[in-house]
């Protein structure tokens, strides 16, 4: 049989084809397997509101990137606390969950906590996203009285550039509020990465700022002052009656309910807090104002530290003022602050 050139450059041609879809085919194959490492899927809307339902499987990749990747993808603001390692590896997969649980199967194979401020998703130690809902909740209803309620209550973004001084933001909130921030070397040195997080309040704001020091604050009662203050590891308080239960912030505290004639108990444990800000938490529970005279301020501004477990608030009181040289008097509307006689 004689070979043509025709027939070589029909059979190069038939060959260079066969290639063509023999390698169209073997990528087709390979490709999953080279996406493998990070694969999410499109998210799927369940019709309810905030009905997202997702799909992912993270591979071997730092927790802050996947977690900035994650927020950008399904428009949610995630805050990682400062004592979480940004670089630890996390491999995590997820079917048809919402957002929320995702980052709550996230949190828990990393042996941390999560909650939700405003609309930001903080995930960092257990212990304290245990304790930022209820703290949070508690600064809302002491600052409800305050001059400058509007100003805390505003919502707002919550962003910042690369290499921000948290103590910066702190004060930069406190001023916000038209406040001045006390002791701002009490929020350690150090620098931050970019965050671009969704509206909260100021109170909300600030708190977040704060909690990865494991510290709180407190506003004078004109509002012109704010005090950067340890978050107690325990602390419960409240004034019970009958059928109510406890009402707790921190770790460690357990509810309970009082039975009987209606009475008025208090449990409490304060480790360095200001005498000031004890005696005006324990104001506003009961709906009074908090008096003193200017001379005392001073000495309502100095550190107590005790425990108290369903006592009268007389013993409250006594527990927090007696030992700074004062005392009180209580009237239909105020706690007022007086020296101990």
């Amino acid at each position: 049989m004689q070979i043509t050139d025709q027939m070589v450059n029909d059979w190069s041609t038939s060959r260079g084809k066969l290639r063509g879809i023999a390698f169209a085919f073997f990528s087709v194959w390979l490709c999953p397997l080279f996406l493998n490492s990070a694969v999410a899927q499109e998210p799927r809307k369940t019709g309810k509101p905030g009905g997202i339902r997702v799909t992912l499987d993270w591979g071997d990749v730092p927790l802050r990137e996947r977690l900035t990747e994650f927020g950008k993808k399904y428009g949610v603001s995630v805050f990682l606390d400062r004592r979480v390692d940004p670089d630890q590896k996390i491999e995590l997969s997820a079917r048809d969950l919402p957002v929320e649980g995702v980052l709550a199967l996230a949190a828990e194979k990393l042996k941390l906590g999560t909650c939700t401020i405003g609309k930001v998703h903080y995930i960092g130690p257990k212990g304290m996203a245990d304790v930022l809902p209820p703290l949070v909740a508690l600064r809302k209803r002491e600052l409800a009285q305050s001059p400058a309620r509007a100003a805390w209550n505003k919502s707002k973004e919550l962003k910042w550039k690369e290499a921000s001084s948290p103590r910066e933001l702190a004060a930069a909130l406190a001023e916000e509020a038209g406040a001045t921030l006390e002791n701002p070397e009490q929020i350690p040195h150090d620098l931050w990465p970019a965050y671009d997080l969704q509206a909260m309040t100021l109170t909300e704001r600030l708190t977040l700022v704060l909690a990865g020091f494991g510290q709180t604050f407190q506003v004078s009662e004109d509002g012109g002052q704010i005090r950067v203050t340890p978050i107690p590891q325990d602390n419960s308080l409240t004034a019970v009656k009958e059928g109510e239960t406890v009402e707790t912030l921190g770790p460690g505290v357990k509810k309970t309910t009082t039975k009987g004639p209606p009475k008025k108990v208090f449990s409490m444990t304060v480790q360095k807090q200001p005498a000031g800000a004890v005696v005006n938490t324990v104001a506003k529970q009961l709906d009074k104002q908090f008096k003193y005279d200017p001379s005392l301020r001073e000495k309502l501004r100095e550190d107590v530290t005790f425990t108290v477990k369903d006592v009268s608030l007389d013993e409250l009181l006594t527990k927090t003022l007696k030992p700074l040289g004062l005392s009180y008097k209580m009237t239909e509307t105020a706690i007022e602050i007086i020296p101990l006689p």
